[in-house]
């Protein structure tokens, strides 16, 4: 009874996200928060106007952007490798290429009957007989890093983290060096509607997704967006991109800077005053302390 209500919610979870359901695209009207721990960095993109994309492998959480995955995925990868050397080493010559298209056939290449580390000794053999040379360790090895990591962790793409909340005094210990830098709040409802890439950005921020259940996204859609339900706490909206000429995407929709109730840099203080003062329109600046009744940060305005 378990297995197949397991079964049930996970196929319901399954249609969910595949359709969007569960990873919205952001409402412009939600300010969105950013801790940052890096205060030069903070600094840099506030000057700048941007938020930087991390790369995807760099990410705190192993299971994340990753998906669920099969036995019967792997040995689809692992097929397509084996094509793939094929075609190295025998696309030359079409004789020797329907050849071995046969033995890869005869021998189930991709199956329980061969594993990987035989199929590379078996192939090495083959070229060899051909009189070229083969090392079954490098192809592996390039395997391991072509294929293997594609299946089994499709830590792919670039990232920039948001929260729906300001005050969390986990998130200022975990992302913002234990209270002593700076959490910045964008709104992006004030970013250029007739700019393209601005639409695009709205149209790519969307929130975090968590669940029980790994997901299997066959069309790899939304599996940035699915994290376990042990992070739920941080409310997270995410825009991601697949690819990226620059690692720095423009953002000109700060509104405010929280100062955490560590922060203790005269120097971060004086430039990030200046920066927000050079801006065009009113950017608040806020000191977060600790509550002396309730295990809750206050923030107070700093008037300039």
């Amino acid at each position: 009874m378990y297995e197949e209500t397991n079964k049930k919610l996970y196929e319901l979870a399954l249609e969910a996200t595949n359709y969007g359901y569960m990873v919205p695209e952001l409402n412009p009207l939600i300010p969105l928060y950013r801790y940052r721990g890096d205060l030069e960095k903070a600094i840099d993109e506030i000057e700048n106007e941007y938020v930087y994309l991390a790369p995807t492998y760099k990410l705190n959480d192993p299971f994340d952007s990753s998906c669920a995955y099969t036995y019967e995925d792997s040995l689809e990868h692992c097929d397509a490798a084996c094509y793939y050397w094929e075609g190295c080493f025998f696309l030359k010559n079409e004789a020797w290429h329907s050849e071995i298209d046969e033995i890869f056939k005869d021998v189930n290449i991709g199956c329980k009957e061969m594993t990987m580390r035989n199929f590379f000794v078996f192939l090495e053999q083959e070229v060899k007989n051909r009189g070229y040379d083969f090392k079954w360790k490098e192809a592996s090895k390039m395997y391991f890093y072509s294929t293997h990591i594609k299946i089994h962790s499709n830590k792919k793409g670039f990232v920039t983290s948001f929260s729906e909340t300001e005050d969390s005094t986990i998130m200022w210990a975990y992302y913002a060096n234990s209270h002593k830098g700076v959490c910045l709040k964008y709104e992006p409802q004030l970013l250029d509607s007739s700019n393209a890439e601005y639409r695009s950005i709205q149209k790519t921020i969307r929130k975090v997704w968590y669940s029980k259940l790994r997901i299997k996204d066959a069309e790899e859609k939304f599996f940035p967006f699915i994290k376990s339900e042990e992070w739920a706490h941080e409310s997270e909206w995410r825009l991601f991109r697949n690819s990226t000429d620059s690692n720095k995407i423009k953002f000109p929709c700060l509104t405010a800077v929280y100062l955490g109730a560590n922060f203790n840099s005269k120097e971060g203080f004086n430039r990030i005053l200046s920066a927000i003062s050079k801006k065009d329109r009113k950017i608040d600046l806020y000191q977060f302390v600790p509550s002396s009744q309730e295990f809750k940060l206050k923030a107070y305005r700093i008037n300039y």
